[in-house]
């Protein structure tokens, strides 16, 4: 299973970032608080990295089911592998640069549109 996440647009790393593996996440937080567009979704949809589930709410079975989305296995070696890049990369620079590593990581998130 290869997971070359330099393939994949900032929109879809910042997708793939937000979701954690244990509890779904609604289409419309990713969308109010990471920026998350439709398009990037079924992108990420379409390649496997995550899945969209429907919770339905047992009381009101006349209301409409609810999106949520979920990582896939793929997606989340892919997050895993993302994370370990990142982490790595802000060590080094932090040691290089004589500044705090969370900082660091910061920058980088910031960088890919956070």
């Amino acid at each position: 299973m290869t997971t070359d996440w330099s393939t994949l647009s900032t929109a879809q790393l910042r997708c793939i970032d937000a979701l954690d593996f244990a509890p779904p996440l609604h289409e419309t937080h990713l969308a109010k608080r990471h920026k998350v567009r439709g398009p990037t979704v079924t992108s990420l949809i379409a390649m496997g990295l995550i899945r969209r589930e429907y919770l339905h709410d047992r009381d009101h079975p006349a209301t409409l089911s609810m999106p949520f989305l979920r990582l896939t296995q793929l997606g989340l070696a892919y997050q895993r592998d993302w994370r370990q890049w990142r982490d790595r990369v802000s060590r080094d620079v932090a040691g290089i640069c004589g500044t705090n590593a969370a900082d660091v990581a910061a920058t980088l998130d910031r960088g890919i549109g956070r």
